[in-house]
């Protein structure tokens, strides 16, 4: 994978990962969950959006990146996939590379 979108996947992570920060940090300043709220909806929902056109953008067909973000929550629960630890974006952007390719249906 070239070299461009290989910072463009570690940007759109890291902002992603350092909007959810901040966004923990203002539940707890208010002491109120916010995550089914239309706040939520209004920081992530574009956020989110940011994600998908990045996929498209540097070929991560099956949106790795969402789930890196999402379900993996940015490598902290490690999920072995391939028999491999997706537990860094180094390891993420080993899984674009393997399956973003076409030709597969994107399931491991």
């Amino acid at each position: 994978m070239e070299q461009e979108k290989i910072d463009l996947i570690k940007k759109v992570i890291w902002a992603h990962k350092d909007t959810a920060d901040v966004f923990r940090k203002l539940e707890n300043a208010i002491g109120v969950g916010l995550i089914e709220s239309e706040i939520y909806d209004a920081i992530f929902d574009p956020l989110n959006a940011v994600v998908d056109a990045v996929s498209v953008v540097v070929g991560d067909k099956w949106r790795w990146i969402h789930w890196y973000t999402a379900n993996n929550k940015y490598g902290e629960n490690k999920h072995p996939l391939k028999g491999r630890k997706i537990r860094s974006i180094e390891d993420l952007i080993w899984l674009i590379g393997e399956y973003g390719k076409g030709g597969n249906d994107g399931r491991i």
